[in-house]
């Protein structure tokens, strides 16, 4: 919003929020039941029941995908009635941008799985790093993209830099969640 407002009018800021605060708002559930999924998760994790904790993940992984493509899905066929009811008329271009930011949500959600499953496996510092690298991301991409696409190329660099810090975070866990079972198997 903040790059936003540099190149657009208090209007389309207030748009482009409004969107964001919607699509925002669907991942609540998830992150709710992530509250729930942790404990569970490092006790199997440091029991040195590392497959069952893996076999956790990625169950409730594949749960917050289907529920991440519900309402972009939704968003996608009816962010025009959902705003209307929110926001009332005038609010066109809130209920369009939406229609691009849900396609954020699967997104979002999944990757705050995979860094809560980072900050939990003792990988601070690599979400640290690769939280730093998506703000990077997303600065440059604002900076490109919002001087010609205003509010949609902020919700396009909104689902490309939270797209690639999901992707680099799956690999770390991913690598690290392999050490993990290759010690385990070593040791047994």
């Amino acid at each position: 919003s903040l790059i936003l407002g540099c190149y657009q009018s208090a209007e389309e800021v207030g748009f482009y929020a409004a969107g964001f605060s919607v699509a925002l708002a669907f991942t609540m559930v998830p992150l709710a039941i992530t509250k729930v999924f942790f404990p569970n998760f490092i006790d199997a994790f440091n029991n040195d029941n590392k497959r069952n904790a893996v076999r956790l993940f990625t169950n409730i992984f594949i749960l917050f995908l289907i529920y991440g493509l519900v309402p972009a899905c939704l968003l996608y066929f009816y962010s025009d009635i959902r705003v209307g009811i929110l926001f009332g008329d005038g609010y066109e271009r809130t209920a369009s941008v939406l229609v691009v930011l849900g396609i954020s949500i699967p997104i979002i959600v999944l990757n705050r799985l995979t860094g809560y499953t980072l900050i939990a496996l003792n990988l601070d510092s690599s979400f640290f790093y690769l939280t730093l690298f998506g703000l990077a991301i997303n600065v440059v991409l604002n900076i490109l993209l919002i001087p010609d696409y205003s509010i949609y190329g902020a919700a396009i660099a909104t689902i490309g830099s939270e797209f690639i810090v999901l992707i680099l975070g799956l690999v770390v866990l991913y690598n690290k969640l392999r050490h993990e079972l290759n010690a385990q198997k070593g040791s047994t």
